[in-house]
């Protein structure tokens, strides 16, 4: 595998570390939720900052992703809004029961109130 696949890779290594191993139907929802927001906020940190969170081989990715976070989005690109930069922060947090989700996301971007009853629900 090439150290650098971009945001492909980076999803795929999300998906396989943001499952329990379960095979429960909320488990796997979770799971999927919880993936497809880390992989919204690395497409985010790609398109700022050029280049993923975390670079180097699979196994060091993987353990980069489960022992630290990315830098402040702020920190790696002066300049960025700071609205942007914690939105990016809360799609890449290390635990994904933390991360925002697509209904909260949506209420964010909208001015709506927290959707947090929607939770849950698949990007």
């Amino acid at each position: 595998m090439p150290r650098r696949w971009g945001a492909l890779a980076a999803i795929a290594l999300s998906a396989i570390v943001g499952c329990s191993g379960d095979d429960n139907g909320d488990d796997a929802a979770q799971a999927t939720t919880a993936a497809d927001s880390y992989a919204l906020g690395v497409m985010l940190w790609e398109s700022v900052v050029g280049r993923v969170p975390f670079t180097g081989t699979t196994n060091e990715i993987l353990r980069e992703k489960q022992h630290r976070s990315p830098p402040p989005l702020g920190d790696v690109a002066p300049g960025v809004p700071q609205g942007l930069a914690v939105l990016c922060a809360r799609l890449l947090e290390r635990s994904p029961e933390q991360r925002l989700v697509a209904a909260d996301l949506l209420a964010e971007l909208t001015g709506d109130a927290p959707a947090a009853s929607a939770r849950g629900r698949d990007l």
